[in-house]
């Protein structure tokens, strides 16, 4: 009979029986450099001297979920035989210390006051994951504790409002695919210039599979206004992605509601369907559909109650269809990150004595949309804009006649002329959007002698930081590959959609 440590040498040694016992413990499965080493030794210095005759038993305690052990556990060469110190499926309660018997491993020599008190102590101490391995083989990642009830109600708090989402944040949901039985799901708000994660919403359904995985998907898409969803990767994710209707619900961006919560004398183009602030009406909305902005007058009475619900619904806010002074829009904009509908128009001015939402949008505005198209608003006014609002981006603004020959149509139940690049109401000769496309707004933004790179932001990466979308905007790993080829003149030659080009 030999006996050796773990790492020991065993040279010119045939064994008819190897007992292997506490060769793993805490202190050298933490880094992985160890466990490998462990591992090496087990599979060339100690198996080397197996015959085949030779038996091998293996005793010990969970250190690691990737210590030899496990290794072993995986290994069908072996049987196994996991024991706990107390079972952990026993019903009766902690305080009937007498009952504890039948459920205990070694009822003749330890009690189950015993046994507690060691739990106790490990709770007091911080060690419970050694308590969980030593005691019931369970294997915990370093740093990676056990929280009971207790815990749990003290982290509590009772005031919060559970799915609300912290202002200034954008939202990842996260899924933890499984082919059959459960599947998690988790949302997490993030803050992009402080880095700080905080859990909204987490749910675990039966079900499995691609169905379970699409409704979940489905559900949070119209509850909250997600920015990316993350699908963990295994063998089970290529179906999830390459559902056809999921593919459709992460290719949605959402809605921009320009309305009917605005000033009715500044309606623009827009019928008179302008009323005072509902959250009912909002919650309704969003069953229907993905809402993602909205456009308000602030100065209309009961704002601030909606403004407060919208920001914890995750719904970004514009002003404008509005005759708001300074300090109404200085108000709301010093707690919450507010944009502007298209800058300049359907809004109350710069005037020097009585400054309105532009005035605002200029001096304290970080993002704000534009139309380009030289006809709602000059080129000079444009690039004041763009040295004021660093994240101004351009929009289009386009009707339903965009792309139709000059003619009378009718837009919102309003008659109205196309003629010579622009859409009027008949009536009164007031603008009624625009007909303008994004690949001629990318030109005109280069003929007023904005850079490329400028130019590229105004029309894509602005708009998607305002919306806080972490996955499109730009040509990087992880993001959506949707992109234009254009020539030197800047016409358009091909279009990609998530890597696929469509134009064919």
């Amino acid at each position: 009979m030999v006996a050796v440590g773990k790492g020991g040498k065993i040279l010119s040694r045939d064994c008819d029986l190897i007992i292997a016992d506490d060769i793993e413990d805490h202190g050298t499965t933490i880094q992985p450099s160890a466990r490998e080493q462990t591992r090496q030794w087990w599979t060339t210095t100690l198996s080397s001297r197996k015959e085949e005759h030779t038996g091998v038993v293996v005793i010990g305690s969970r250190q690691h979920p990737e210590d030899l052990y496990n290794f072993l556990l995986e290994n069908p060469e072996f049987e196994h035989i996991v024991e706990e110190a107390h079972k952990t499926d026993c019903v009766l309660p902690e305080t009937e210390t007498d009952k504890h018997k039948d459920c205990m491993l070694w009822k003749n020599k330890r009690t189950y006051k015993w046994l507690m008190s060691q739990k106790n102590n490990a709770d007091t101490t911080g060690g419970r994951a050694i308590y969980e391995m030593v005691y019931l083989n369970k294997a915990f990642v370093e740093g990676i504790t056990m929280f009971n009830s207790e815990d749990i109600d003290q982290c509590r708090d009772v005031n919060r409002v559970v799915g609300q989402v912290p202002a200034g944040t954008y939202l990842v949901a996260g899924l933890d695919p499984a082919s059959t039985g459960f599947q998690a799901c988790f949302l997490w708000a993030v803050n992009p210039d402080s880095g700080m994660m905080y859990l909204v919403d987490i749910e675990n359904e039966e079900g499995g599979g691609v169905a379970q995985a699409k409704k979940s998907i489905k559900k949070w898409y119209e509850k909250y206004s997600l920015a990316h969803w993350v699908i963990e990767e295994n063998g089970f994710q290529k179906a999830i992605r390459q559902d056809r209707d999921i593919k459709e619900y992460s290719a949605r961006m959402g809605i921009h509601l320009e309305g009917p919560f605005i000033n009715a004398n500044k309606l623009g183009a827009q019928p008179n369907l302008a009323q005072k602030p509902s959250i009912d009406f909002i919650k309704k909305l969003t069953k229907i559909d993905l809402i993602k902005l909205i456009t308000i007058a602030p100065e209309i009475e009961g704002m601030e109650e909606f403004i407060n619900f919208l920001t914890a619904s995750n719904i970004k806010i514009q002003f404008g269809h509005s005759l708001a002074d300074y300090q109404c829009c200085a108000k709301y904009m010093n707690k919450n990150e507010i944009g502007f509908t298209h800058l300049y128009n359907a809004m109350s001015g710069n005037n020097h004595r009585q400054p309105g939402v532009l005035s605002a949008a200029l001096e304290k505005g970080k993002y704000a949309e534009i139309i380009c198209d030289n006809i709602h608003v000059s080129e000079q006014s444009i690039k004041i804009a763009k040295k004021c609002i660093s994240g101004l981006y351009a929009i289009t603004d386009a009707i339903n006649a965009s792309g139709l020959k000059d003619g009378e149509y009718i837009f919102a139940k309003n008659d109205i002329i196309k003629e010579n690049n622009s859409v009027k109401i008949k009536k009164d000769n007031t603008l009624a959007g625009s007909i303008i496309t994004m690949d001629q707004t990318f030109k005109n933004l280069i003929q007023m002698n904005f850079s490329i790179e400028e130019a590229v932001q105004m029309t894509s990466y602005n708009a998607s930081r305002y919306l806080k979308l972490s996955n499109i905007g730009l040509l990087n790993s992880g993001y959506k590959s949707n992109f234009l080829v254009l020539d030197k003149e800047y016409n358009i030659l091909d279009v990609y959609l998530e890597g696929n080009k469509i134009n064919e």
